[in-house]
């Protein structure tokens, strides 16, 4: 197998970034998905962003200061369910840096695709789980950047398509499609 179809078919979100930008050359997969459903990075303008401005020039002058061999990286802080530890390591032949991503136990959950089981939107789905590991309304509004209501408006049709009253009654059908890592 070409070493660049093992990299695609990696399972384990995984990035070929520049050293001196962050920008993004490659990604697999699993990478692609994690950036879409807002799991602790994004991009912004093909560069990979941890969290904030801040966060992300913190996470690259660690970069710059980098030995050789594979370090490791935590992103987010506080409270925030979105942390991730980075394996970050130079690739001093391409002049790129490889990341990997590892989420935390915060974040150690593996979900079977409740949405399709219960018709939940991604919006639904996303927020439940969320609810699940220890969020509440207010802080997914805050994460989100959406309004209390619409938090509720999701949980609320959520609950419904799950026929469920409460969140003890949310915990109890939601926890046969959970797995720890």
């Amino acid at each position: 197998m070409h070493l660049s179809e093992w990299f695609q078919r990696l399972s384990r979100p995984s990035f070929f970034v520049r050293p001196d930008t962050l920008e993004i050359v490659d990604m697999n997969p699993s990478a692609r998905l994690m950036l879409e459903s807002g799991g602790g990075l994004s991009a912004v303008g093909g560069r990979l962003v941890l969290g904030g401005k801040q966060s992300t020039e913190r996470f690259r002058a660690f970069v710059d200061v980098m030995g050789e061999g594979p370090s490791a990286y935590a992103t987010g802080g506080g409270s925030d369910a979105n942390h991730v530890v980075l394996r970050v390591e130079k690739v001093p032949d391409a002049g790129l840096v490889a990341i990997q991503t590892f989420p935390t136990a915060l974040d150690d959950t593996l979900w079977a695709d409740t949405g399709a089981i219960f018709g939940l939107t991604r919006s639904e789905e996303r927020l439940l789980k969320a609810l699940m590991g220890g969020a509440n309304a207010e802080e997914l509004a805050g994460s989100l950047g959406i309004s209390i209501e619409t938090v509720r408006t999701h949980v609320k049709r959520s609950y419904a398509k799950l026929g469920v009253a409460n969140r003890e009654q949310l915990f109890a059908t939601m926890a046969s499609f959970r797995l720890r890592r």
